[in-house]
């Protein structure tokens, strides 16, 4: 029996999207429905629901290609050591995490007209694939002890 790291990889990259794109869908139907969003001329409500579809879409495919250094843990060297297996899981996907993260932080102290909802479409987008890259490391890490005792 072998670890299948694509299985792993979809999970940490597929389930997070997924919640995400839902939630941006029913977020901007509730705003469309129940609340009236300041427009302008060249950007109405379609077109900024659009955009943030784009925008969420355009995360989730920088997310998808950083993870890729998961499949790393394909090779012994790299499987059979912890600090490398961490990193090759988190740390590319992680940095373009924070670094949004980090952004928004600036933006929030740096700006007078910044309102909660920016904050709130921010953690959404980013929060999940955390979660969802640290559970399937976890899951990993446990199938790949599991494994190696049966090996013994």
């Amino acid at each position: 029996m072998s670890i299948t790291i694509s299985k792993h990889y979809k999970k940490a990259l597929l389930t997070p999207f997924i919640v995400v794109l839902f939630s941006n869908i029913i977020y901007f139907a509730v705003i469309i429905i129940f609340r009236e969003v300041q427009t302008s001329e060249w950007l109405d409500t379609n077109s900024m629901v659009f955009i943030a579809t784009m925008i969420v879409v355009l995360n989730a495919i920088i997310i998808l290609v950083l993870s890729l250094s998961i499949f790393l843990n394909k090779h012994k060297i790299i499987k059979q050591n912890l600090v490398l297996s961490f990193a090759t899981w988190f740390l590319p996907a992680s940095i373009w995490i924070f670094y949004i993260l980090g952004k928004e932080i600036s933006h929030y102290i740096n700006t007078e007209i910044h309102t909660i909802e920016d904050s709130i479409f921010v953690l959404a987008n980013t929060i999940p694939y955390l979660i969802a890259i640290a559970w399937t490391f976890y899951k990993y890490r446990k199938e790949y002890k599991n494994l190696e005792k049966k090996n013994m």
